[in-house]
């Protein structure tokens, strides 16, 4: 008496792609809600996604990123540059409440906000002139000190306990994951869970 156990390489591996294309779509799905998490507010936050995974008869790929090209030097961090100002009106524009009454002037749409000592209520051309000063102002710091690295995305991948390589090349920066690491321990979870694995 015996048990016998045969993989049928063609239609077992076409079930143990689909698995695999399962389990990478789920990671997938994870660091995209991580990524929301940690990255930055505004545009950056809500841009990232994943790719529909590419299935061929020997690899699986997919991606998760953002197709915003300025993701990466929130990410690393800058050299001193001088930036373009068109970028930096729009993202004041967009901060605008928090970060004109962190320098101590108030704006509110709509109704007027009670007067503190300090504050300054913008209308109109005022509220224009406070957004592009502030952009330029920080434009003249990103020229003097650069950019911060944010590291978003490093901490979302070691909160999901992957490895990575960074590489960077012409076409910009990538994490390379070692899928098949995160795999094994995926498998490993899943063969304890049920019992077949000490």
């Amino acid at each position: 008496m015996a048990v016998k156990n045969t993989i049928d390489l063609k239609s077992d591996w076409m079930r143990f792609k689909k698995f695999i294309t399962n389990e990478l779509v789920a990671l997938a799905e994870a660091l995209t809600g991580k990524l929301i998490e940690y990255a930055p507010p505004v545009q950056l936050k809500t841009s990232f996604g994943y790719s529909e995974p590419i299935v061929t008869e020997d690899s699986i790929s997919l991606s998760v990123g953002t197709p915003l090209m300025y993701g990466e030097f929130v990410e690393f961090g800058t050299q001193p540059h001088f930036a373009p100002i068109a970028p930096l009106i729009r993202w004041a524009e967009q901060n605008a409440q928090a970060h004109l009454v962190a320098v101590g002037v108030e704006y509110k749409e709509g109704r007027a906000l009670p007067s503190r000592k300090g504050t300054i209520r913008l209308r109109g051309d005022a509220r224009t002139k406070a957004i592009n000063n502030l952009a330029y102002a920080v434009r003249a710091k990103i020229a003097k000190e650069g950019t911060k690295a944010q590291r978003f995305m490093q901490r979302a991948l070691n909160e999901l306990g992957l490895t990575y390589k960074e590489q960077f090349s012409s076409q910009g920066a990538v994490y390379q994951v070692d899928i098949l690491s995160w795999l094994e321990k995926r498998i490993e979870t899943i063969a304890k869970k049920s019992g077949f694995a000490k």
